[in-house]
């Protein structure tokens, strides 16, 4: 599904569009999307389960994977609709469902959510340590001078903009090389933050300065996780979507009654077929 489609689905275009697919690629495609729109329709159901046995665990860090799930379930289902539509009316059969079309979605929703789940709390166990790190080198958190919280910050930003974002920049850059810190052997998280000179005393900073900089430090270990979930999803549904195109690398002879499918490859374009 495109990122565009979780604001607006033009269901009337993607109507016509599997309307319209050529004679000769018309089987391949309506097919290879009833697998896609079913697998998509489950995947989809195992995401919504997923996000909600998280949602206490995380505090609700998993609000917005619940409504994504239940914002492509919906369009999913709009598709798949259209896509049987269309199959029907050509006279084609659809595709016998295989185990394999819940066993893979069911795979990558547990992998990706299991690697969510432990991206979380390393992240969060990431940041204890550098905590514990700071009293040995004399380094003061500033989420310890300053108010923390979503509406502190909130505060700060209004009284000055300018400070507050140049703070937010800072803080994830401090958390980054924390965990640059955390990777590198015989070198502590600190330790890498003071090489990086990354450290300022107080005086050359403002408090805006300072609940930016908690902010950016705050936010930068979601936005490291999504990134990683996103790529890691991203990249398992792109190994897992060849089976389906191979799958139905075969010519559909459609009859009165049902659509039997050859063994006869499809031409592919340039390509010339011998009757």
């Amino acid at each position: 599904m495109a990122f565009k489609e979780i604001f607006h689905f033009d269901e009337e275009a993607y109507k016509q569009k599997v309307h319209c697919f050529p004679k000769d690629k018309c089987y391949q495609e309506l097919a290879q999307r009833e697998v896609c729109k079913r697998r998509r329709i489950y995947s989809t159901g195992v995401k919504i389960v997923c996000c909600s046995l998280l949602l206490l665990p995380t505090c609700g860090g998993t609000g917005f994977g619940l409504f994504l799930g239940f914002r492509q379930r919906s369009i999913a289902k709009k598709k798949y609709h259209h896509v049987v539509e269309a199959m029907r009316a050509h006279g084609f059969a659809l595709p016998e469902p295989k185990k394999r079309d819940k066993l893979v979605p069911l795979a990558i929703n547990v992998f990706i959510y299991s690697l969510s789940f432990g991206l979380m709390f390393g992240l969060e166990e990431a940041g204890l340590i550098a905590t514990n790190e700071m009293a040995a080198y004399g380094v003061q958190s500033t989420g310890n001078i300053v108010d923390p919280s979503f509406l502190g910050e909130a505060q700060q930003f209004v009284v000055n903009p300018a400070d507050f974002v140049h703070g937010v920049v800072h803080g994830a850059d401090t958390q980054v090389s924390e965990l640059h810190g955390l990777a590198t052997p015989n070198e502590t998280m600190i330790q890498h933050v003071m090489d990086q000179h990354l450290e300022q005393p107080i005086s050359e900073t403002s408090y805006q300065y300072m609940s930016g900089e908690t902010a950016g430090y705050q936010l930068a270990p979601h936005i490291e996780q999504l990134a990683t979930v996103t790529l890691a999803s991203q990249g398992l549904e792109a190994i897992a979507k060849p089976s389906i195109t191979h799958q139905f690398n075969r010519k559909p002879v459609a009859t009165k009654r049902m659509t039997i499918v050859t063994e006869t490859a499809i031409p592919m374009d340039g390509d010339k077929m011998v009757y």
